[in-house]
């Protein structure tokens, strides 16, 4: 979920949390042209896939469970692919500085991200 917060009201306001999908098509127009698109079930609705389509590009996301149409059309070694990413991502968030954005600026940000991916890399 995306939070944003009302910046024309008062200050003291709540947080308004925003669905990733409502949010997906405004956040996928500056992105560069791609073969594919893989998502998980999160992203399914029409419109996301209408999008990528026009784009070019294939949807490679899993119907949800409550969908008439099945997931014949996608392609699975594709979305096999997206587990490794979200793995990488999910064991550099146990850096505790890195999860956190300690860092201010872009380069030690930057240098922090190539230690723990070396970190990661190494084996032990």
């Amino acid at each position: 979920m995306v939070a944003v917060q009302n910046l024309v009201s008062e200050p003291d306001t709540e947080w308004e949390f925003i669905d990733d999908s409502t949010a997906a098509s405004e956040l996928m127009e500056p992105l560069p042209l791609s073969k594919a698109v893989v998502a998980d079930k999160g992203y399914d609705s029409e419109k996301i896939r209408k999008q990528i389509e026009d784009r070019g590009a294939v949807a490679v996301i899993p119907r949800r469970s409550n969908s008439v149409i099945g997931n014949a059309d996608m392609d699975g070694s594709l979305y096999r692919h997206r587990h490794l990413v979200e793995n990488a991502f999910a064991r550099l968030q146990h850096f505790r500085g890195l999860a956190t954005r300690y860092d201010k600026l872009k380069r030690n940000d930057q240098s922090g991200v190539a230690m723990a991916c070396g970190f990661l890399w190494l084996p032990m």
